[in-house]
């Protein structure tokens, strides 16, 4: 197992079933250090153990070669992923959304030496 240290940057915009992107609501950043076997497993352990977000999908984020990566999720106006019953609100357009665009910046720990 590795050590990674990620920090995140979440961009949240009002969303809208039939326009997509509306305005922007407001910003923050957040970091953790989490241990998976490779850079891939330790984003989606910080999506879920940082974030608390569960429904992030397989393919659901871009990687960059970098060291970058790059998800989105809709939550609602307590920045909690939004629920089945809440998308279906949405869906007719009797409840409001929010989109976390959320950028990832993926750094691996290793314990130095000194000669």
């Amino acid at each position: 197992m590795k050590t990674y240290y990620i920090t995140s940057t979440s961009e949240i915009s009002e969303y809208s079933y039939q326009e997509g992107q509306l305005g922007y609501v407001n910003s923050y950043d957040h970091k953790g250090i989490v241990t998976a076997e490779n850079a891939k497993s330790a984003s989606w352990i910080y999506l879920v153990k940082e974030l608390g977000y569960y429904s992030i999908a397989d393919g659901d984020i871009e990687f960059e070669a970098d060291g970058y990566a790059n998800t989105s999720v809709l939550v609602n106006e307590e920045n909690s992923e939004a629920s089945k019953s809440e998308l279906e609100l949405w869906e007719d357009g009797k409840k409001t959304l929010y989109i976390d665009d959320i950028r990832l910046t993926v750094y691996k720990l290793e314990q130095v030496t000194f000669n």
